[in-house]
């Protein structure tokens, strides 16, 4: 019997790490997709921030830097700097992003198993750990007294 328990725990924590590998790997995976698509978006709008505020001049206009909008951001960077233009200083998003969306997905996958199994707990016992979690992680919440 003992031999038993000991198997099915070992499985559990097994079953576990799969678990987790798997949320971590997908927020991750998610992190960069996200990066490498929303990027060129980034930058050109960082791109049109960044340029000067100055009159246009006849110079200026012929400048490969000097952008009238976004259409002219994206058609200037690739005309001058080629396609990969898009992707210049995508790596430092990416090294910050992915850990960080990995830890977002697995610990939002954690804590709504241990709410679905606090959901044995009466309802007012669930509200009062849920918005201590929520005091607790910074994130706002509103309770309704009883």
């Amino acid at each position: 019997m003992a031999s038993k328990d000991s198997s099915s725990g070992s499985a559990g924590k097994k079953s576990f790490a799969k678990h987790a590998a798997m949320q971590l790997v997908a927020g991750g995976s998610a992190g960069c997709i996200e990066v490498c698509i929303m990027h060129p978006l980034d930058l050109v709008k960082t791109r049109i921030q960044i340029q000067s505020t100055s009159a246009v001049t006849a110079a200026a206009a012929s400048d490969p830097h000097h952008y009238t909008g976004i259409v002219d951001v994206f058609r200037k960077m690739y005309r001058h700097e080629g396609v990969f233009s898009f992707w210049k200083g995508i790596l430092p998003p990416i090294m910050v992003e992915t850990p960080k969306r990995a830890w977002k997905f697995f610990t939002f996958e954690q804590f709504k198993t241990a709410f679905r199994s606090a959901a044995l707990q009466t309802f007012g016992e669930f509200e009062d750990n849920l918005a201590f979690l929520c005091v607790r992680t910074g994130f706002p919440t509103a309770k309704t007294p009883r």
